[in-house]
């Protein structure tokens, strides 16, 4: 009998443990979410500034089978260094990427949000058929500076359905993709300084 009590003793301890760890790690999480919800926050005012290092670049061309493409691109930045424009090493923190483009008649918007050191901390995507089922869908993946998710979530229009974390569909090609696209439009908009 002390047995099998201690043993009910033992898990019911093991189980709160767990849960309090489990709560510990939501709050640590929860607490930098809204860290990053500041900083985009700070960002989006700091775009808004007519002093801000902005950069727009536009595209518009022919697909074939699809018709006109538009792509646009907003890049905000700081500018550290010498005042000679076509010097890439004046850009030292690009903080804000905005990106919306269509394909045919759907039309998606992209985000992303780096700390002040260069790492991506965010990454917002919304478009009609990302998932490949014509309805508008919107992620949010909020990374740790390490490239490490901490949270993401999906929303639909099936009714605004919120889906979290593991059951993201589709969750992790589009987190490696964010990280590739990130790292591809810094360096692109360096490259445009040196033309």
């Amino acid at each position: 009998m002390k047995q099998k009590l201690s043993i009910i003793i033992l898990t019911l301890a093991t189980v709160i443990f767990g849960a309090a760890n489990i709560d510990a790690k939501s709050k640590a999480d929860d607490a930098y979410i809204k860290k990053v919800r500041q900083i985009y926050s700070n960002s989006v005012n700091a775009s808004k500034d007519e002093y801000t290092a902005h950069m727009a670049c536009t595209a518009n061309h022919i697909l074939p089978a699809t018709g006109m493409q538009n792509v646009k691109f907003d890049f905000y930045y700081q500018i550290d260094g010498p005042d000679d424009v076509h010097d890439s090493t004046i850009i030292s923190n690009v903080f804000l990427i905005r990106l919306s483009y269509n394909y045919a008649a759907r039309n998606f918007y992209e985000e992303y949000l780096f700390d002040d050191k260069g790492n991506l901390i965010f990454f917002y995507q919304s478009g009609d058929g990302i998932l490949d089922d014509y309805e508008k869908t919107e992620f949010r993946y909020y990374f740790k500076p390490n490239g490490a998710l901490v949270y993401a979530n999906q929303k639909d229009s099936n009714g605004g359905k919120v889906v979290r974390n593991t059951d993201l569909k589709g969750g992790g090609q589009l987190v490696d993709e964010a990280h590739a696209n990130a790292n591809k439009y810094v360096a692109a908009l360096k490259n445009l300084f040196l033309l």
